[in-house]
């Protein structure tokens, strides 16, 4: 009894002392912890702009960046584990915009290099950065996912990953939605992405949850004040930050704050929303069976991807280079989505575009009367119509169809005939159809020019630009291929071309092949 008695006193007269020990250590330890993760990504914020500059610099001298593997080499080589990989990812992003579970598993190469689909992650960057929209409101989120991916891969060396997910909140911009239908984000829904990056089992994952940025189409957007909530929970102060500055901050949260994922993030932003589920007002599901939902989604779209696969390896004969084989898996991967949302009624007939949305329902009211020649009218007109993506950037595929009118795969002899008849068709100023400076193709009436590229807007003259060079006072030549009008000031310009004919052919220039590494619509 003296001893305990004793132990009492010696407790109460030392432990305030032996508190304030520890608390003084715990806080050298978070001031520690915070001062590594600035350092760490500081370097990141380094390592970005060495790579914006060097990708602006190679587009002003036109030099190519070897990023191979591609998924052009891909299907001329028939590696069908390269091309389900990219078919699969684009699927699920092209038919689900919000309230789906993605998961994707990165290797890590013979250098330590984080891989996906076969490039490194600063393969897919480079990518991005040289490909992405000119417009505005995407230039700022591409340097944010630049620094973010050299700042992931700096936390996984230091094995801060281990332990914590990487987390991104990516906000769908604020703008009309004309301009996010261009842009390729799913103007209804105002969809966002909370991505959770971790080491499992010596591999890199991604796992990401598609929310909605509007409880109800047409109604206000939370998604913003819900974000800075969000930031808040996890000690960030986010408010007056916009989406591009929301993405560059990298959320570092431990495993054991979410033991199922990126689900559980995703009840969190429910919550904080008021008791949506995924964004929206609707009734509140199990979120564990729903993952189990979307696990077997995406399982359901595996024939759609072998067709997808197939349908890429016969034709490889036509493509003639990178851009030509993203363009097919883009055509291709619509077609038979399209077909996968005749049955499954979990696909909003929205996410193929307005008209074809409508063509679709059409199908749809035919298919469950037994309408068989009405439903494949729809379905062609849907075909023609559509104007699906996977991801948000701008990009737009090519006019040319590559399939028949009864829904049937050209063969190979058919599209280089069609490639052929229309490459030989010219006038005065050239040939009728040509390719931009980023490499989208155009076809133009006989006898008049365009001024803008039909895909991505950006001018196909060169009048303006001339004087811009002359503006700056250079004395560079920029050859057709060049990727003008890419990286913002001082790499953000649009340069001209040494041809005189306003629509000539530019040469080839390689594409980016799909990541999901990058952020959804």
């Amino acid at each position: 009894m003296a001893v305990a008695a004793g132990t009492h006193e010696r407790q109460g007269v030392y432990q305030p002392i032996l508190d304030g020990v520890l608390l003084s250590m715990e806080a050298d330890l978070l001031q520690n912890d915070a001062l590594r993760l600035a350092s760490l990504e500081h370097d990141a914020a380094v390592k970005a702009q060495e790579l914006i500059k060097r990708v602006g610099n190679i587009a002003l001298s036109s030099e190519m960046i070897s990023s191979e593997p591609t998924l052009y080499e891909a299907i001329r080589s028939g590696n069908r584990a390269f091309i389900e990989e990219n078919a699969r990812t684009d699927v699920i992003e092209r038919t689900f915009k919000a309230g789906h579970i993605m998961k994707v598993r990165q290797r890590l190469n013979g250098r330590g290099q984080i891989e996906q689909h076969g490039q490194t992650s600063e393969q897919t960057q480079i990518n991005t950065l040289r490909y992405a929209n000119a417009n505005p409101l995407m230039k700022p989120r591409v340097r944010a996912e630049t620094k973010n991916m050299y700042y992931i891969d700096l936390l996984r060396r230091s094995g801060l990953l281990e332990e914590n997910y990487a987390v991104v909140v990516s906000l769908c911009p604020n703008a009309d939605n004309t301009t996010l239908d261009k842009l390729g984000f799913f103007s209804f829904s105002k969809s966002l992405a909370i991505q959770a990056t971790t080491v499992e089992q010596g591999d890199v994952t991604t796992e990401s949850a598609f929310i909605a940025g509007v409880k109800h189409d047409g109604s206000e957007r939370y998604d913003h004040k819900t974000a800075v909530d969000f930031g808040k929970r996890f000690g960030e102060d986010w408010r007056g930050l916009n989406d591009a500055q929301i993405i560059s901050r990298v959320l570092l949260i431990p495993k054991s704050s979410m033991p199922n994922g990126v689900i559980d993030l995703a009840q969190v932003w429910d919550d904080l929303a008021g008791g949506t589920f995924f964004g929206r007002d609707v009734p509140r599901q199990d979120y564990g069976r729903y993952l189990q939902l979307c696990r077997q989604r995406e399982q359901g779209f595996e024939p759609a991807v072998q067709k997808i696969v197939s349908d890429l390896i016969s034709i490889a004969p036509t493509l003639e280079g990178p851009l030509d084989a993203v363009e097919a898996l883009h055509k291709i991967s619509e077609k038979h989505t399209l077909d996968k949302a005749l049955t499954d009624r979990t696909i909003d007939p929205r996410v193929f575009g307005a008209k074809a949305a409508l063509d679709l329902e059409e199908a749809r009211f035919h298919y469950d009367r037994g309408n068989v020649q009405l439903v494949q009218l729809s379905m062609h007109k849907a075909l023609k119509n559509a104007a699906s993506g996977s991801c948000a950037s701008g990009a737009a595929g090519g006019e040319t169809s590559m399939f028949n009118e009864d829904g049937t795969l050209k063969t190979p002899e058919q599209i280089l005939s069609e490639k052929g008849e229309s490459q030989e068709e010219s006038d005065q100023f050239g040939s009728l159809s040509f390719r931009c400076q980023r490499g989208h193709r155009n076809t133009r009436p006989r006898g008049k020019l365009i001024p803008n590229c039909m895909h991505c807007g950006i001018s196909v003259g060169c009048g303006p630009k001339k004087s811009l060079e002359k503006k700056r006072g250079t004395n560079i030549t920029h050859s057709a291929n060049g990727l003008g009008g890419l990286i913002a000031p001082a790499f953000w310009q649009k340069f001209d071309v040494t041809s005189k004919q306003t629509n000539a052919a530019p040469k080839k220039v390689s594409a980016p092949v799909r990541s999901d590494f990058g952020l959804a619509a």
